[in-house]
């Protein structure tokens, strides 16, 4: 789970997002956001941990990943004993560091979204791709203008977590700051 940079969790979006990887290529599969106080963070934590463990059993014990500000301490200490997997996370650098690292792996086609592209693959098919998606796409192409960055943020941190090697430390543009890693390759920011 991610939090937005207000200083009261009430006002911020909070985003949830459920990822898969095979090689080099990586999947969004879910996608939560919303404006949450902290009992409705915890519900979307156990929904999408559902969610997760009825579509993809053979993974039920991936990482749940929850930023270290606002709920997220007392969201993880509230699922701890109830979710496996529950790990808080310090995002390293700023958002736009964390976006140009990212952005090599978008453009070279190894991120992949829910829906479908339109006929000369240009853009998303409207009616055959998930409202929440383009809105991520919309919010992607606006930054780091838009309005809000909850979602590439969130977008940001789960590539860049998964691209670390095992044990090893990955470069967020002038940052230089290592990413925590571990050898899960799922992650839910």
């Amino acid at each position: 789970m991610s939090y937005g940079d207000n200083e009261e969790a009430t006002s911020s979006f909070v985003v949830g997002q459920l990822w898969g990887q095979q090689g080099a290529d990586k999947y969004l599969l879910r996608q939560t956001r919303a404006r949450m106080e902290f009992t409705e963070t915890v519900e979307a934590v156990r929904e999408m941990t559902a969610w997760a463990e009825e579509h993809y059993p053979k993974f039920a014990g991936h990482a749940k990943l929850v930023e270290d500000k606002a709920n997220g301490p007392a969201v993880i200490s509230t699922l701890r004993r109830e979710i496996p997997g529950m790990m808080g996370v310090s995002p390293q650098g700023n958002k736009a560091a964390r976006a140009r690292a990212v952005a090599p792996r978008i453009e070279a086609g190894n991120v992949y979204l829910p829906g479908k592209a339109n006929a000369d693959h240009t853009d998303y098919d409207p009616v055959k791709t998930p409202l929440w998606v383009k809105a991520l796409v919309d919010e992607c192409a606006s930054f780091p203008n838009a309005a809000h960055d909850d979602q590439v943020d969130a977008l940001s941190q789960a590539l860049l977590r998964m691209a670390a090697p095992a044990g090893g430390e990955l470069r967020t543009g002038k940052s230089q700051r290592a990413v925590e890693r571990s050898g899960l390759r799922r992650a839910m920011s």
